[in-house]
């Protein structure tokens, strides 16, 4: 990401940071035809993880589907990267559970025929084959792509407004 955007990460405290976190991987999500998933801030350090997506949290029965951010790596500005990356496996795996039918997300799609229907209804196929071998394959892949892309392009300007609509000061 650029140092722009880094040092206005760097620039906001913990509180702020995990505002606009949890505002990106809502607007993420909205963007994916996802329902809201709550964020949640835990110590994740033992796990060795900076983030998780968990469709239930045997820790936390109670959570639901949630996702998880470590809340020592809050400083860092690659938090934005992995906010987006678990949206991403949270809706990789509502498309999972949606491929019986043609799904409400498809207002994404710029081809709607139903030959690419069934493309993206083998490809979520074979990521719902792999979910049982730790999903390592082509959700890891694709969510690692989703989230280094959002890293690289985000703007200072797009910050802002997450920063805005996330209810925290901007700090010019």
């Amino acid at each position: 990401m650029s140092q722009e955007v880094a040092d206005a990460w760097t620039a906001m405290d913990p509180p702020e940071q995990k505002r606009v976190l949890q505002e990106i991987v809502a607007q993420e999500l909205e963007r994916q035809g996802v329902d809201d998933v709550p964020v949640y801030f835990d110590d994740l350090s033992e796990d060795g993880a900076a983030g998780i997506w968990y469709e239930f949290d045997i820790r936390h029965p109670l959570r639901g589907e949630h996702i998880q951010i470590d809340s020592t790596s809050l400083e860092d500005p690659d938090s934005l990267n992995t906010a987006v990356h678990e949206a991403r496996h949270a809706a990789q795996d509502n498309w999972i559970e949606e491929t019986d039918e043609p799904p409400a997300w498809q207002f994404w799609r710029e081809d709607h025929s139903a030959a690419e229907y069934e493309r993206i209804k083998e490809e979520i196929e074979a990521w719902n084959e792999e979910y049982e071998a730790y999903r390592e394959q082509p959700l890891e892949e694709d969510a690692f792509e989703e989230g280094d892309e959002f890293a690289e392009v985000i703007t200072p300007e797009e910050l802002r407004q997450y920063q805005l609509d996330a209810g925290v000061p901007v700090i010019s």
